[in-house]
């Protein structure tokens, strides 16, 4: 386990990670790096970045694919890696000796001299997740809530700070919750604390149970700045239970019921709650060790709604698990009218967002510094024929302001409008500054039904969209089963933006269909898009170490099961069709797998009455690691299977 801190252009992150890369030539000892050239008129200069480095005991692996040239120049990568050693490439691995606080240097430079570099300190310690006890310190301060669960009320404190002026809200180290099962948590105006003392939020006696008791929210949280919420347990730093570790130790299989912190309203009749809400203008947090399952719309919604002159910034989201959700695993960032606030510097890794009802992950409001990367989203968009809106049926829906932002080494699968949808978002007051990019790299898309990205929304002209060295695979033209009037788009691609600089470079697809909207072949340049080094081709299936379901499954067989089509457009709202289903389908119905075992089409049989048509399948093991071997490497989770 690594503790990095970055220092790169516009944002300071510091990251938990776990992982494993893959290779470069190694040099002795290092060279120094060479003086900085002065930049010519001519020369735009390259840029450094350092992609999040993964580590596995000693090694360390490095990442400068993100680096950027404007003229197109091909570039050198030169490393130094703090110990008298040195190392070349794009993606680079080095062993150290020992344990310890080594400074990374990347240099960048251009066929005309001009150089860039990046740096890094990385933190070694022993291998193992046990390594990061005590990342928040042994508390010197505490405080219990004083509430005794009962299984049938909730806890609401209303303002926190008022509410109990006996803390001393600057210095508590630790805010406890008590184990138990509650119908809602309410926390209110938590304070605003500096980052090198953040208050601690976690359990403690036991598991904290929110849901299932019919409450019209579940866990709220509003207001404070520089706080956690975590359930994970940490001998060292006292948070969590030791009866609730989750996936601590690299331990994925069925780790459902197993975390500190439990959401689950098991699909309480007639709720559309979501599970975690964060509002009222709270900033600079973190969510870490929190189950989420069985709600009625999102898992997690983040956002304070109709505040234009909030900042959401420095917010870091990660290893938890998100599953079998109603509508949205992910809501992050509000998608109405202005004015509505941006999110700056978002670090979302290491989650599981796994069979979500619409959009496994949905952003908007994004500003500058946002990185989301590692992490599995999907089966996506699997109540399609039934979601509360139209067109709710994406898999990862992002809206940009302004600003470099990033996502990367993600899985994003299942569905039924877009894999990718895609919209520029800029608002009044909104500044573009030439730099500006939203880059997706090196993510792997499966299984949809209608196009593989859509991008179109606002342009301000100067923002640069890229789409490099992505995956894509598992098209199949289904929207007749909503629309009988829906006409196959024929592209992998729709660009509907005429003016933001729009690259596509190095991705590959194994379909038939057109890359593209503006040009029938992977590469080309048409106006504002421009497209290079893309393949069509063989995409093998991405292969989970114990998913629940085979290697090459066909994603798109697994639906909610709905007995009508709310979303089928046929201009009478009063007539819903029936769904049929036949003999391999899946479906998940309050949050049970079944498969069709009949022969023939069925309709209208709710699944745990019909056993003769509908087997129950075991609870899915979820553990989306990929398995040892696989293609991939380096893609999805942070942690590797030994």
């Amino acid at each position: 386990m690594a503790f990095i801190r970055y220092k790169q252009r516009r944002w300071f992150i510091l990251m938990l990670i776990l992982i494993s890369f893959s290779g470069c030539s190694q040099a002795g000892d290092g060279d120094s790096a060479a003086e900085s050239a002065l930049e010519e008129a001519a020369n735009q200069l390259p840029v450094a970045v350092i992609s999040t480095p993964s580590v596995t005991g000693l090694t360390v692996h490095f990442d400068a694919t993100g680096s950027t040239d404007r003229d197109g120049d091909l570039l050198i990568f030169n490393w130094l890696f703090g110990d008298g050693s040195g190392g070349e490439g794009q993606q680079c691995s080095h062993t150290y000796g020992a344990a310890g606080t080594y400074t990374v240097t990347l240099t960048v430079q251009d066929v005309q001299d001009g150089q860039d570099s990046a740096t890094i300190t990385v933190t070694l310690t022993d291998a193992g997740d046990a390594s990061d006890d005590g990342a928040w310190g042994v508390p010197q301060s505490s405080f219990t809530i004083p509430f005794t669960p009962d299984g049938a009320s909730g806890l609401y404190t209303g303002d926190i700070q008022a509410a109990y002026p006996e803390v001393d809200w600057q210095t508590l180290d630790r805010l406890y919750i008590p184990g138990g099962h509650y119908a809602f948590i309410s926390i209110r105006n938590l304070p605003n604390r500096s980052v090198d003392r953040p208050l601690v939020i976690s359990n403690i006696d036991g598991q904290v149970r929110v849901g299932g008791l019919g409450h019209y929210y579940l866990f709220s949280i509003q207001g404070g700045a520089n706080w956690v919420l975590t359930g994970r347990y940490d001998p060292i730093s006292l948070t969590g239970d030791e009866a609730f570790t989750g996936h601590r130790n690299n331990n994925y299989t069925g780790t459902r019921g197993t975390y500190g912190i439990l959401i689950d309203d098991d699909f309480y009749p007639d709720k559309s709650n979501s599970g975690l809400g964060i509002g009222g203008g709270a900033t600079d947090f973190e969510i870490s060790y929190t189950e989420i399952r069985e709600v009625g719309f999102a898992g997690i919604n983040m956002k304070s709604n109709d505040d234009g002159d909030a900042l959401m910034d420095n917010v870091r989201i990660h290893d938890n698990y998100i599953h079998d959700t109603k509508s949205e695993g992910i809501y992050i960032g509000s998608t109405q009218s202005p004015p509505q606030h941006p999110i700056e510097n978002l670090e979302f890794y290491n989650n599981r967002g796994l069979r979500t009802g619409t959009e496994a992950l949905q952003l908007g409001q994004l500003g500058d510094g946002c990185d989301i990367h590692h992490n599995v989203f999907g089966p996506a968009a699997i109540d399609w024929k039934d979601a509360f809106q139209a067109w709710q049926d994406n898999c990862n829906q992002i809206g940009v302001r302004y600003g470099q932002s990033r996502i990367h080494h993600n899985v994003f699968i299942g569905a039924a409008g877009s894999l990718i949808s895609f919209f520029g978002q800029s608002r009044d007051g909104d500044t573009h500054l030439a730099g500006d990019e939203m880059v997706l790299h090196d993510n792997f898309y499966t299984a949809f039904r209608n196009l593989g990205a859509y991008i179109g929304g606002d342009e301000d002209g100067v923002s640069a969209y890229r789409f490099e060295r992505n995956f894509f695979r598992g098209y199949s033209w289904q929207r007749p089963e909503v629309d009988p009037g829906a006409v196959e788009p024929g592209h992998l691609f729709r660009i509907a933006n005429d003016s933001n600089p729009i690259t596509l470079t190095d991705n590959r697809f194994e379909d038939s269909i057109d890359f593209t909207n503006r040009f029938n072949d992977p590469n080309g340049t048409d106006g504002n898009v421009s497209a290079s080094g893309n393949v069509r081709g063989s995409v093998d299936p991405i292969d989970f170490n114990d998913f629940g379901l085979p290697y090459g499954f066909d994603y798109l067989r697994l639906e909610i099961w709905t007995d009508r089509s709310s979303r089928y457009v046929d201009g009478d709202p009063d007539s819903d069709p029936l769904v049929t289903y036949s003999e391999g389908d899946y479906v998940m119905h309050m949050g049970i797998m079944y498969r069709c075992i009949a022969e023939g089409t069925h309709s209208n049989m709710v699944p745990p009455d019909h056993p003769e048509i509908w087997q129950p399948l075991p609870l899915p093991p979820d553990d989306v690691r990929l398995a040892p071997g696989s293609t991939y490497a380096g893609i999805g989770l942070l942690d590797t299977v030994p």
